[in-house]
């Protein structure tokens, strides 16, 4: 039998499989929550089932016991802001910048936003 003729199928099974997995990583928030990472710049806020909190893409994001916060990427030259209260997941936003620092203030939340690449 000519095993060459099904080297093309096998070829063509790996160039669809893709290399996500490679990358794909998670960092655990709470009993409730995760940061995942699917690639080299796609990250999300999930709850532990897998389902989005935050869609991707978060660029910036921090948190403590009581709060997350995290900073959403739109489109290039628009973001939106999100503050978690983690105790109950009160979700605020998505917000305006405006929005969000006034919020972060009333709240008295003392984080200050870092990249997530920072927490992989």
């Amino acid at each position: 039998m000519n095993y060459f003729k099904f080297l093309p199928i096998i070829f063509l099974m790996f160039l669809l499989s893709g290399c996500n997995g490679v990358t794909d990583a998670e960092v655990s928030i709470n009993s409730n929550l995760k940061i995942v990472k699917t690639n080299p710049q796609t990250y999300s806020v999930n709850y532990l089932d897998g389902e989005f909190l935050i869609e991707p893409v978060i660029e910036e994001v921090n948190w403590d016991q009581f709060h997350l916060i995290a900073k959403r990427k739109i489109r290039e030259d628009k973001f939106e802001y999100w503050i978690i209260q983690l105790e109950n997941v009160q979700i605020y936003g998505p917000l305006s910048e405006t929005e969000y620092l006034n919020m972060i203030k009333d709240l008295n939340i003392d984080l200050e936003l870092k990249p997530v690449k920072k927490f992989f």
